[in-house]
């Protein structure tokens, strides 16, 4: 089989004329990229900048405060229950579970919560020598007495 051979014939008549445009042009564009720039702030503006921040820093730490607020009472509020019960624990002996549910069961009939109900049995108990049947006939009529006495205003 007989070769064929082809001549590739490029005109770069401006190329180098554009190689040198292009150039030039990257070039201006690199140093008006790398020079640095003045920012012009007036003093209204920075103000009102500072103002922003710290109405915003006041927001985040409103927001962390009342977290912590939250977290304290959670913390307080579960240990006023592990007293309560420690203290029914030491007055009951045994029947101190069967008291934390009479306490619970008379807190969704008063204003009191149980922990607090739960301590008060347990004080009487301990300074009236009183046992967990007498505690429950007597805790009834002590808060029927409170609310029917409760000062007004």
């Amino acid at each position: 089989m007989p070769d064929l051979t082809f001549k590739l014939i490029l005109v770069t008549d401006d190329a180098n004329v554009k190689l040198a445009e292009v150039k030039q042009e990257a070039e201006s564009t690199q140093s008006v990229v790398e020079k640095p720039s003045a920012v012009k702030i007036s003093a209204e503006q920075a103000l009102a900048t500072i103002r922003d921040v710290m109405i915003a820093v006041d927001g985040v730490v409103s927001v962390v405060s009342g977290l912590v607020r939250s977290m304290n009472s959670l913390l307080d509020a579960s240990l006023g229950q592990r007293q309560s019960f420690k203290l029914a624990s030491i007055a009951f002996g045994e029947a101190a579970s069967e008291m934390s549910k009479f306490a619970s069961s008379m807190q969704s009939v008063t204003n009191f919560e149980d922990d607090q109900l739960l301590s008060l049995m347990s004080k009487l108990s301990q300074t009236f020598k009183l046992n967990k049947d007498e505690i429950q006939q007597l805790v009834p009529v002590l808060l029927d007495f409170r609310l029917t006495f409760k000062p007004i205003g």
